[in-house]
């Protein structure tokens, strides 16, 4: 039942691992992961030259055209005309980051808004200097191309900073000091190059309704280069794809299946972690900074978690970092070099075989039968860690002796002098130049050469749209849910307005009957801003990878919705408008649907934008009530205009309600008129008279109905001649929303803090 897994690691040496008792087939195996992956770029570079010899295309040959390289295209570099692969390493020198000190966070409360809305007006709080504290302090290391860094440290001692520095990932800390360069180019510049430098948080922050091809699809969908096979189309390199790195990673049989979370049944945790891994291939990145990625899993699975991430950084000669608050030997001696960390210092980097005699020698005991990791991690822990006898006096205790013993000892310069010697390498090779060369090359035709993404804009919104509608349709319980739910309450709406007559009656009626519909419809899209939140550690990781725009995802979403919206607004509109009793035209009925469709996309736009504006949904719900409540009073029905107090009476006009309520209003009453025979007065058996006789509201004596126009102009201030500008007015709301939608998705982000 035990299996032998043999290990190749940088040196070329082995060892020896006991895996645990699972299907051959969904073990990791390095060596031949490695040889399956080599003999399958050799395959597609042996048909590009067939190819191309066969066309014999004598031009593109001339022009240094070479056959494809499936390696170079997952390295993200294409041989440029040298021969020289891409190879993009990170030094970083002096670095220090600073952030808001623990003590200024505070857990909001009821209370919170209303003291922060006083604060404003209080000179001491804009005068007050925000305290901050030195999350990492002087920190010195680097990581090769081909190579992989563990970062190993207690929790708090600023692991999860020094990946997302490294991946650029700024925005979140007060401030930033020191040198972080990138092959040669600055951190500031490296910026333009999203996606190069990528952060995976421990969470695995994937679709649970996608299956795990489609989840590879889509990725590679925005990610395959415009260098391919010649004459091979998009599927066909895409299922390629799919099928070498499942088959690598050990995950053929499960390609069909649902990726999942703690709530959905699919993939397990180890198989959703190579999933991660495989989505990172498949973006290309150069440099890939994975933050305690084996959490939650057991120990084969982890160890399995780390031979895929040694297969990544041989085959692709990728910088790899990784941070871990448990590793085992077997992971440990995967790895090439390691940088201990305490309280935000570097208190060890070097090579991982000289890590555990550094602390011995100041004066540490590592137990037996105590790992590696285990031990350096230990060292900083006051009630783990054992001094040696004859060293009380001289072993480092806090995170600064600790600090200032690495600064004096023999192994701090050599790592120095490894540095310098890889810096000066750098210098030499000059890999900024073919890096920047051959990310132009990536990118599609359509693409901006100057921008982050590989495809042009609008494949990003098809392929976003693709999956947004995969995502809708496979959730069949919601929608048909959704959909039973429509039947029924129009059916009860139309039961409590049913059959409006045509008298002054019907005619106060249909303005509850048509506002009614608004709201019901408008209702049903506050769901929407739940799903902006689940969404959002997603959508920032993929805006991480440089797989797509935040912007398109929306456009995506808004597409999406338009076919959803449609049927449940035309399930509603044909049951209610007939049982209404509305007036019986084609044009009529026909624009009551279109107001409705126009009203429900333009309530989802902005619920959504209520969501993407707000850091979290306790926020956006409570926004979300006081703006309802004050756009239904303040619509013009329930408040006529001239009744309106004069402070509110402005928030008449940016109410979206009041011009899907004006639209209607217009449609079915204005035109029409209403007959008030029984009810005008006087009224009695001898008032027979029509002359003398008036209707209650809005008549004109001897005149015994009431005309629509002069009802909406005298009862509610609507003027009926400018339906069409009304109903552009919402359509033109609807754009505004998804403008800012996009904006806010661009420019915006929420899922930072809470990293040390």
């Amino acid at each position: 039942g035990m299996q032998h897994v043999s290990i190749v690691v940088d040196s070329g040496s082995s060892r020896d691992e006991t895996g645990s008792e699972r299907d051959e087939h969904e073990q990791v195996n390095v060596r031949e992961s490695l040889e399956m992956f080599r003999q399958a770029s050799q395959e597609l570079k042996d048909e590009s030259t067939a190819h191309m010899a066969k066309t014999a295309d004598l031009d593109k040959a001339a022009a240094g055209e070479q056959p494809f390289d499936l390696q170079a295209y997952l390295q993200n570099s294409q041989l440029t005309h040298d021969g020289k692969p891409k190879r993009m390493g990170v030094s970083i020198k002096k670095l220090t980051v600073v952030g808001v000190a623990p003590e200024t966070s505070i857990i909001a409360t009821n209370i919170t808004p209303i003291t922060s809305f006083f604060n404003l007006f209080n000179p001491n709080f804009w005068r007050g200097k925000t305290p901050v504290t030195n999350i990492l302090e002087d920190v010195d290391m680097f990581c090769k191309d081909g190579e992989m860094v563990l970062v190993l440290g207690r929790p708090g001692s600023g692991c999860s900073s020094l990946l997302r520095v490294v991946a650029n990932m700024r925005d979140t800390f007060v401030d930033v000091l020191g040198d972080v360069n990138y092959g040669g180019i600055s951190s500031k510049e490296f910026r333009r190059y999203r996606g190069e430098a990528i952060y995976t948080p421990e969470e695995d922050c994937n679709n649970p309704f996608l299956t795990l091809q489609e989840t590879l699809n889509f990725a590679l969908r925005c990610k395959t280069p415009k260098n391919r096979l010649p004459g091979e189309k998009l599927g066909e390199f895409r299922e390629k794809m799919i099928k070498l790195l499942t088959t690598m990673f050990g995950l053929r049989k499960q390609v069909d299946t649902l990726v999942g979370n703690e709530w959905i049944r699919g993939l397990s945790g180890g198989e959703r972690k190579r999933l991660t891994l495989m989505e990172a291939m498949v973006c290309a990145a150069s440099i890939t900074c994975w933050d305690c990625g084996t959490r939650g899993l057991d120990s084969a699975s982890a160890f399995d978690y780390v031979k895929c991430l040694r297969i990544m950084t041989d085959v692709l000669k990728k910088t790899t970092i990784c941070s871990f608050y448990q590793a085992s030997e077997s992971i440990y001696d995967l790895f090439d070099r390691v940088v201990v960390l305490d309280k935000g210092h570097v208190i060890y980097f070097g090579p991982t075989r000289e890590a555990k005699q550094y602390f011995i020698n100041l004066g540490f005991v590592c137990e037996p039968r105590k790992s590696t990791p285990d031990f350096l991690t230990g060292v900083t822990n006051p009630q783990e860690r054992i001094i040696q006898k004859g060293f009380e006096d001289k072993a480092p205790e806090t995170s600064h002796e600790f600090s200032q013993a690495w600064k004096a000892s023999a192994e701090y310069q050599q790592a120095l002098k490894a540095q310098e010697e890889y810096e000066k390498e750098i210098e030499r090779e000059q890999p900024a130049n073919e890096f920047k060369e051959e990310v132009r090359a990536q990118k599609r035709s359509c693409a901006m050469k100057s921008g982050s993404y590989t495809a042009a804009f609008p494949t990003q919104v098809f392929a976003c749209s693709m999956r947004q509608f995969t995502l809708r349709w496979r959730d069949k319980f919601s929608l048909y849910s959704r959909y039973f739910s429509v039947l029924v309450q129009a059916f009860i709406y139309s039961s409590v307005f049913f059959q409006m007559p045509f008298t002054d009656t019907g005619l106060y009626s249909r303005g509850g009957a048509l506002f009614s519909a608004i709201l019901f419809n408008s209702f049903l899209s506050i769901s929407e801003l739940p799903g902006v939140f689940q969404g959002r550690v997603t959508l920032q990781k993929h805006r991480s990878y440089a797989l797509y725009r935040p912007s398109a995802f929306h456009l995506a979403q808004v597409l999406t919705d338009v076919p959803f919206v449609f049927v449940q607004v035309a399930l509603f509109s044909v049951i209610s408008y007939f049982m209404f009793g509305l007036y019986l035209n084609a044009n009529n009925f026909f624009i009551y649907l279109s107001v409705l469709m126009l009203s429900s996309l333009t309530m989802t736009a902005f619920f959504r934008l209520l969501g993407n504006l707000t850091p979290t949904l306790f926020v956006a719900q409570q926004l979300q009530n006081i703006l309802l409540i004050c756009m239904i009073t303040y619509a013009g029905f329930i408040i006529p205009y001239f009744k309106m107090k004069v402070w509110f009476q402005w928030f008449h006009w940016p109410d979206p309600v009041t011009y899907m309520l004006r639209g209607l209003m217009i449609n079915e009453v204005g035109g029409n008129r209403f007959s008030c025979e029984e009810t005008a007065v006087p009224f009695g058996p001898t008032y027979t008279d029509p002359a003398y006789r008036v209707c209650p509201t809005g008549g004109v004596p001897g005149q015994l109905y009431i005309d629509g126009d002069a009802y909406l102009d005298q009862g509610l201030n609507f003027d009926s001649s400018l339906m069409s500008l009304w109903i552009i007015v919402i359509f033109l709301f609807w754009l505004l929303f998804i403008f800012l939608n996009c904006l806010a998705l661009e420019f915006l982000e929420f899922t930072g803090g809470g990293y040390t």
